[in-house]
C-alpha cells in the first residue's frame, strides 16, 4: 500500500508544480513585457528632452539680445 501513496503523491506533486508553471511563466512574461514597455516609453520621450534642451539655449540668447538692445 505503500507504493500507491508515493505515486498518488508524486502525481499530485506533478499537477501542483505544472499548474504553478504557467503561473511563474505569466509573471515573468508580464514583468518583461513591463519592462520593454519602460524602455520603449523611454526611447521615445528622449527625442523630445533632446529637443527641450536644444531650444533652451536658443531661448537664453534670444533673452539677452532683447535685454541688450
Amino acid at each position: 500500500m505503500a507504493m500507491p501513496q508515493k505515486v498518488n503523491g508524486r502525481k499530485l506533486f506533478n499537477a501542483v508544480s505544472t499548474s504553478r508553471k504557467p503561473l511563474v511563466d505569466g509573471l515573468l512574461l508580464l514583468r518583461f513585457h513591463d519592462a520593454v514597455a519602460v524602455v520603449c516609453e523611454q526611447h521615445a520621450l528622449q527625442p523630445l528632452a533632446l529637443a527641450v534642451v536644444n531650444v533652451r539655449p536658443f531661448g537664453v540668447v534670444a533673452h539677452l539680445r532683447v535685454h541688450a538692445a
